[in-house]
């Protein structure tokens, strides 16, 4: 929740809230990749018909796919398979695309 606040994503802070909450039935206050995976497959194929335009030339260039990549690449969260470190998130996107950091 934290790391989707503190990015620019073009929603609020109470509407991430809400997704989180929904997402993570269980209350346990953490989100893994599966389980935002699973809620986007979920969803109405036209609730995700088209990528907002200010990240749709990132997208098309495979900005989901390398920030993918790179989050394997540096591991998992330890005894939580599938769960990256908030740093290593916002490193990865820092680096990846610059313009979605807040600063």
């Amino acid at each position: 929740l934290d790391v989707a606040s503190a990015i620019p994503l073009g929603v609020s802070r109470a509407e991430m809230q809400q997704v989180f909450s929904k997402i993570d039935e269980e209350g346990a206050g953490k989100v893994t990749i599966a389980m935002m995976e699973a809620a986007l497959a979920r969803s109405s194929g036209v609730d995700c018909a088209a990528v907002p335009p200010w990240i749709s030339h990132s997208v098309k260039l495979g900005l989901c796919g390398r920030i993918q990549e790179e989050l394997q690449r540096r591991g998992a969260v330890p005894g939580r398979a599938g769960l990256a470190r908030e740093s290593d998130f916002r490193r990865v996107v820092m680096q990846t695309e610059r313009y979605l950091t807040s600063e």
